[in-house]
């Protein structure tokens, strides 16, 4: 150890003839990460002394109030990936959580099993969630699969001594009741070659899917052992019952049928209130009223939905335009100003309204005024006129995208008035924080 002190060139030798990988030499991107977040944890275990009298270990009762999963590989800001369905028709009660599980453990007859390994315990448990909401995108789903397909290559290279592995939990009786999951999900590139070769799969990325609601079945599981098997029959269980039940969401809720699926789902309600409201109090009248309220609602908030989106989508393709042809800080300041959230009403409209058509109005002045008067004083008239020209594009792109804007963020106003439920549920699915 002294001599590596003392001496500095042996010890540059040193380090010098180490050869690093090249992903030891590549540096964290500390933006880039998945974030776990979790609060009221309830566990109550109860445990039972050992005796002839009886097989019983334990007992525990575990209640998870609240948790989130939050993503921030598909994009620069943090996106919530994973959490719970906030939704009226599905109230929650104030003692369930998110996730809720039972189970009770008995000590096993035998030692050791015919292969000479450890017995675990045998466990039964029953395990319940509320609904739950996924915002999921191609490019995060992507890096999950690198990253462990890369930790298991490492684990089978590695090798090395082997450890005697902890005996596993055997399951007689392992049961998830049913619950609902709410998915939105965003491509970003199609494999054409895997979709040649017929890789339904593909299928998934080809459109983006908006507001797809399934309904996960109740699943009994008996005589598995270990965790990583459980999760795996649960997942082959779940794909089969929807693949043969609900296949048909996938198209149905894909962005250009999701407001036809929406708009049906309103006629269905509309002929089905009035049925119900005869089968039980043979009258016609109140029910008729709800489901054409129903419809009137469901109609009204899908077109403003729409074109809020065309004319957002509008504006965006505008400002790109614009962008190209302003400079550094005035495209800074643009993106900072459009990334506000969505108004809750149409008393929030007016400000952010104005603010996007004076912003467009500004950059078309500048192009067209200010810029060519400088090169004027500059160049003469013929720098002028050729600043005017190639400011032109923005003179009239500027004030388009500006309008746009304002009347996107207006039909948003317009709509979360309509429907403050639905914009509570949208708000609650993407809140970073505990409530």
């Amino acid at each position: 150890m002294n001599e590596l002190l003392e001496d500095n060139d042996k010890s540059g030798s040193i380090f010098t003839d180490l050869r690093l990988d090249a992903r030891d030499t590549e540096c964290r991107r500390s933006q880039r990460y998945f974030q776990f977040s979790f609060s009221g944890l309830k566990v109550r275990l109860d445990s039972f002394a050992e005796t002839d009298e009886h097989y019983l270990a334990s007992c525990m009762d575990l209640t998870l109030s609240d948790m989130f999963l939050v993503e921030a590989i598909s994009g620069d800001s943090p996106v919530k990936l994973l959490g719970e369905w906030v939704n009226e028709e599905q109230p929650r009660d104030t003692n369930d959580g998110l996730m809720m599980m039972k189970m009770v453990s008995m000590h096993s007859d035998e030692m050791f099993s015919s292969d000479g390994e450890l017995m675990g315990n045998e466990c039964r448990a029953t395990l319940e969630f509320l609904p739950i909401r996924f915002f999921m995108h191609q490019v995060a789903l992507r890096f999950v699969r690198s990253f462990f397909r890369y930790e298991n290559e490492n684990a089978v290279k590695e090798g090395g001594e082997s450890y005697p592995a902890p005996p596993e939990v055997f399951f007689p009786v392992f049961k998830v009741k049913p619950f609902d999951i709410k998915v939105d999900y965003k491509p970003k590139h199609v494999d054409t070659s895997a979709l040649k070769d017929g890789s339904l799969v593909e299928l998934l990325n080809v459109l983006p899917l908006e507001d797809m609601i399934l309904r996960l079945s109740e699943v009994e599981l008996r005589n598995i052992t270990g965790w990583g098997s459980i999760i795996s029959e649960l997942a082959c269980n779940w794909l089969q019952d929807v693949s043969s039940t609900q296949m048909h969401k996938f198209l149905t809720r894909t962005t250009p049928l999701h407001p036809f699926a929406t708009v049906g789902d309103g006629m269905k309600q509309f002929l089905m209130i009035p049925l119900e409201e005869y089968k039980h109090k043979g009258s016609v009248k109140k029910g008729l009223r709800k489901g054409t309220k129903k419809l009137a609602s469901v109609l009204a908030y899908e077109t403003l939905s729409v074109g809020a989106k065309l004319t957002g989508f509008a504006a965006k393709s505008l400002g790109r335009r614009n962008r190209r042809n302003l400079t550094k800080v005035d495209n800074l300041s643009s993106q900072r100003q459009r990334s506000l959230p969505l108004p809750r009403s149409m008393g929030e409209v007016s400000d952010h309204a104005i603010e996007s058509l004076t912003r467009g109005l500004k950059e078309a002045n500048a192009k067209m005024i200010i810029i060519p008067y400088r090169e004027y004083q500059q160049s003469g008239a013929g720098g002028a006129m050729k600043s005017v020209v190639r400011g032109l594009p923005v003179a009239v792109c500027a004030p388009l995208s500006g309008a746009a804007e304002a009347v996107s963020y207006g039909l948003y106003g317009v709509r979360n008035q309509l429907r403050p439920d639905l914009r509570e549920e949208e708000e609650a699915s993407k809140r970073l924080h505990d409530r």
